[in-house]
């Protein structure tokens, strides 16, 4: 039960995302001083947790390369989620990245970690039936084709990224640095594009501020920390499975923070999601 609510409170988390991301756009930052700034934030937050508990001295040989893989996959996934949410509407990038659900749950039954089974099979058709619900009406006009097949290049990495801290070779690294992998690696980045194109690294104004703050405690720290602690407790599938009613959850904050209405798709597809995790939820619990 633990990490049921723990992806719940994770998936809140992360629909602040896409809001708080195009808030700040809205306060005319650029993306690479987006990118800098609010992973700066999570770092801060994060120090006095890696100082106290020595996360790094559990850190062995044989976890190194697979960390570093980390970090390259957390480059990939940041920059074409971050692209996607600039230049498609809110639902319906969000509706892209979140696509990961179906992915890991196809994924994981290739490898032989899911067994597939009817209820199953029927959580995963109307979680995608809801997104793609949700995303009828980006395909009604123009839509920027480079951002969408950004937002599933993300999808995909970000798939990967999550079976990957539940395999073998990171079960026994901390989160701490499983963190660090999605955090440094982009400052590293992010750095240099703002130093090749002549960008700020901090925020420049109030509402700039105030979306770097939000996004780096809230989209990165909080939800990265709970989410990849659920996907230890109950797995990627099922972890993946309940972050699918991120949708709902981010267009209750589009609609007030952003003043972003919400159309019949939305209520629909979002219903569609509802039922998925109640679903979800009626399946047994694993032992831990």
């Amino acid at each position: 039960m633990k990490g049921i609510i723990y992806a719940i409170l994770a998936t809140i988390s992360y629909s602040s995302t896409p809001t708080f991301t195009q808030l700040g756009y809205k306060g005319g930052i650029q993306t690479n001083t987006l990118l800098f700034s609010r992973h700066l934030v999570s770092l801060i937050c994060m120090l006095p947790s890696l100082l106290k508990k020595g996360s790094f001295s559990s850190l062995g040989k044989k976890e190194l390369p697979w960390v570093l893989l980390l970090c390259v996959m957390s480059v990939i996934g940041n920059v074409s989620f971050n692209y996607a949410y600039h230049y498609l509407p809110n639902m319906v990038s969000i509706a892209i990245s979140i696509s990961y659900v179906a992915i890991v749950f196809v994924i994981e039954m290739l490898l032989g970690i899911e067994e597939y089974s009817r209820t199953k099979g029927l959580i995963l058709l109307l979680s995608v039936a809801g997104l793609v619900i949700i995303a009828i009406p980006g395909f009604s006009g123009s839509l920027n084709m480079l951002a969408f097949a950004a937002g599933i290049v993300g999808s995909v990495q970000y798939s990967i990224y999550l079976i990957m801290i539940n395999s073998k070779h990171l079960k026994d690294v901390p989160t701490e640095i499983i963190l660090l992998t999605g955090v440094i690696p982009i400052m590293i980045y992010s750095s240099v594009r703002c130093f090749i194109n002549g960008e700020p690294l901090l925020p420049s104004n109030t509402l700039q501020w105030i979306s770097i703050i939000c996004l780096g405690t809230i989209g990165v720290l909080v939800a990265r920390g709970l989410f990849y602690s659920a996907v230890r407790l109950i797995g990627a599938t099922r972890a993946s499975m309940i972050d699918s009613l991120e949708p709902l959850s981010s267009a209750v904050l589009g609609y007030f923070l952003l003043c972003q209405g919400l159309d019949i798709y939305t209520v629909t597809g979002s219903a569609l999601m509802m039922v998925s995790i109640l679903l979800l939820l009626r399946q047994k619990k694993n032992p831990e």
